[in-house]
This record gives structure tokens, C-alpha cells and sequence, in this order.
């Protein structure tokens, strides 16, 4: 590898390298470890940030002038009680993914700053070993931060909000507004405060609940993550969670149901030209909505979260005709059934039971138990 890790940097993918290098100064990280690590993981930015947190201490050159002897891998603001000497950690090797290898980096930079705060325990210069009072409260950690990962996997719009805003704070140290969270604000109550387990993450990852309003009688205002508790360590390992927990089951159902429901709403609001002309001529194959009482069938039917539509028919009236009525409302709705795409699923009684549109288009109402009448709701298919 020769003396002068600098000479690396340098040839055709010099701009490249520099660039890689620049990233991780811009994490906090020192520029000279930054280099060895790079030339160590044959500049791939990931393994080098997985390598520099997982190192206490390494005495190589890194420089013709420079000998990296007390944790230099430790990003700066990482760093306490400096000059230290907190033992030797085995390099991260292997072919593990990209999360897993995050994640126990992570853990191992936790494991360190722990140990400047508890009563040091002294290792053999042979050992790499965590002790087990160290280990305890990092896997404490990720054990909480995995149990919150599960419930907001239920709620993909609060797991994805928190993944870009750990993201974002990576991305931009210095700019607070991803750091102060205000609890009133419409983007975060559409977003991480949709589960409850979403502000729980966020005080996992250091930030901070505070502030009261006497007139709302709210509390906490905001959360705030300052500075001081900004731990990098905890950023990377919350994202390594979440990030495994998109990988989920639950994850994706819940994700395919928020984009049905987004897809549905859509289509409702959907007002150009064409969709206009489309919903006009299935208005036009509806008979006159009846009056009166007599051989009434009334049917509603459910559109996603809290909306719903209701009309009259007569009894006798086919599920053609409800088809046509939701056409009226939506011209994608009657394609999306013809196509198996979307399910009509009757909801009068328990339990719920798909009506399969093509089969079913001549029923009557009353056939289909919706005298005096009958609720349904569109879902997302489901093989």
C-alpha cells in the first residue's frame, strides 16, 4: 500500500476518489483516517464508513508524517476523552448487506462512546471482545428501535417521513430545520405522528421532546434535536432498521394499501376534459334516481378513509346499474373492477364477500341481499 495514502487518490479516477473522500469529511470524519479507509475498502463509501466506525484504535501510517494512534476513526463529534486508549476492534469483513453491516458498525461506535461514560474496564492488548455491560445497552437500544420499526411498518407514510429525515440530517448537519419538529405542523401529522411509534423513534434517535402551550394545553410543542445529541451512530443504526424493516410483509401490504387509497382519491379529484366527457355518459346510461319508499333498494358505498357516496335504486335494478353510478363518480372505477384490478366486496354483513363484477353484472339488487339495502367498499385486489 506504500507510506503515502494521499498518492491513492491521484490518476484517472482522481475526481472520483476526492469525491468519496469529501463525503466522508463532510460526515464528520477526519480527512486522513477518511483516506486510509478508502484505500482499505478499495473506495467503496459504504464499507469505509462501516470501517472507520468499527475501528478503537489503529497505529498505521496513514501519512509520510502522520501516525493515527488514539481513535481517529471515530468521527469528530463522536470523540470524548481523546487520547484514550480504548483497545483494538477487528475490521469489518465478509460479504454481509449493506444494512446489516451498518448496523453493527453502529453498533460498535455506541459501544465506545458508552464506555467514556461508564467505568472503564480494562481489555488485554490481545482481545477485541465488547464486554457484556458495554453490549447491554446498545442491543437494548436496537431492540427498542426494532419494536418501533415493526408498528410503523402498519403506517408506511410515518416510516418513510422518519427514513428521509434521518437521511436529510445526514446530508445536512448544519441546517436546522430538519432537527426541530413542530407537533402542530401539517406535514408531521400526516407523516411520523400517524403512529404513535413514530415520535417514540424519534426520541430513540436523541431527539428531544419540549415546549408547552398553555392556551392548547399541548405538550410537547416540538422535538429538537440539538447539536449536542446528535449521535451519528444512532442515525445510522435507526436508518439500518427501518430500511429492514421496508424489506417486510407487513411493509408492503400496508404500502400497496396507501397506494390504492391514493390512487382511488386520485381518480375522484381527477377533473380534465376527458375524464369530464367519460363520467357524463355513464351519468346518461343511469335511470332517474326513484322517490318514494316502495321496492327501494339504498346503496352505499365506501371509497377509501372517510369518504362515501349513497344513492337510491329500485330493487330490481341490476349491479350494472351500481357500476354505472360509479363510473359517474369515477370513469377509472368500472375498469379497474372489469379488470380484476380493484374488488367490490360487500361489507352488509360479516364476513366481508368479494363480488366478482364480470359473473355478477345482471344480479339484481335484491338477489344480491341489498333490499332494503346494501353497503359495499372498493378495496385493492387480492389474489
Amino acid at each position: 500500500m506504500g507510506n503515502n495514502i494521499g498518492e491513492y487518490l491521484n490518476g484517472e479516477n482522481d475526481l472520483g476518489r476526492k469525491a468519496k473522500l469529501k463525503e466522508l469529511v463532510s460526515m464528520g470524519f477526519e480527512e486522513s483516517p477518511a483516506q486510509y479507509a478508502l484505500v482499505k475498502t478499495n473506495f467503496n463509501v459504504q464499507e469505509a464508513v462501516a470501517y472507520l466506525l468499527n475501528q478503537n484504535e489503529v497505529e498505521a501510517s496513514v501519512s509520510n508524517s502522520v501516525t493515527v494512534k488514539t481513535s481517529p476513526f471515530v468521527p469528530k463529534q463522536m470523540k470524548t476523552n481523546e487520547g484514550s486508549n480504548l483497545g483494538k476492534s477487528n475490521q469489518v469483513n465478509g460479504n454481509s448487506g449493506a444494512s446489516a453491516r451498518t448496523t453493527k458498525a453502529a453498533l460498535a461506535a455506541i459501544n465506545r462512546q458508552d464506555a467514556t461514560k461508564t467505568k472503564r474496564i480494562p481489555r488485554s492488548n490481545n482481545s477485541s471482545k465488547v464486554p457484556d455491560n458495554e453490549k447491554s445497552s446498545s442491543s437494548s437500544l436496537e431492540k427498542k428501535m426494532e419494536s418501533r420499526a415493526s408498528r410503523l411498518a402498519e403506517t408506511p407514510k410515518a416510516l418513510d417521513a422518519l427514513v428521509f429525515l434521518i437521511k436529510a440530517i445526514e446530508n445536512n448537519p448544519a441546517d436546522e430545520k430538519f432537527r426541530v419538529l413542530k407537533v402542530q405542523n401539517r406535514t408531521f401529522k400526516s407523516t411520523i405522528a400517524l403512529s404513535p411509534a413514530g415520535p417514540e423513534f424519534l426520541k430513540l434517535l436523541g431527539f428531544r421532546a419540549q415546549g408547552y402551550d398553555p392556551t392548547t394545553r399541548l405538550r410537547p410543542v416540538e422535538y429538537r434535536l440539538s447539536r449536542r445529541d446528535t449521535d451519528l451512530a444512532k442515525l445510522w443504526m435507526g436508518k439500518a432498521v427501518l430500511e429492514k424493516a421496508k424489506e417486510g410483509n407487513t411493509y408492503r401490504l400496508a404500502k400497496a394499501k396507501t397506494d390504492f387509497q391514493s390512487a382511488l382519491r386520485k381518480s375522484l379529484k381527477t377533473a380534465n376534459e376527458e375524464e369530464l366527457r367519460r363520467r357524463k355518459e355513464y351519468a346518461k346510461l343511469l335511470a332517474k334516481e326513484p322517490s318514494g319508499n316502495s321496492s327501494i333498494s339504498v346503496i352505499k358505498i365506501f371509497l377509501g378513509e372517510n369518504l362515501e357516496h349513497s344513492r337510491r335504486f329500485f330493487c330490481d335494478d341490476t349491479l350494472e346499474s351500481v357500476v354505472q353510478w360509479l363510473g359517474s363518480l369515477s370513469s377509472i372505477i368500472p375498469d379497474k373492477l372489469l379488470m380484476s384490478e380493484w374488488d367490490l366486496v360487500d361489507v352488509s354483513l360479516y364476513p366481508a364477500k368479494r363480488i366478482p363484477i364480470p359473473e355478477s353484472l345482471g344480479s339484481t339488487l335484491q338477489s344480491l341481499g341489498w333490499f332494503p339495502s346494501g353497503q359495499m367498499e372498493i378495496i385493492m385486489h387480492k389474489e
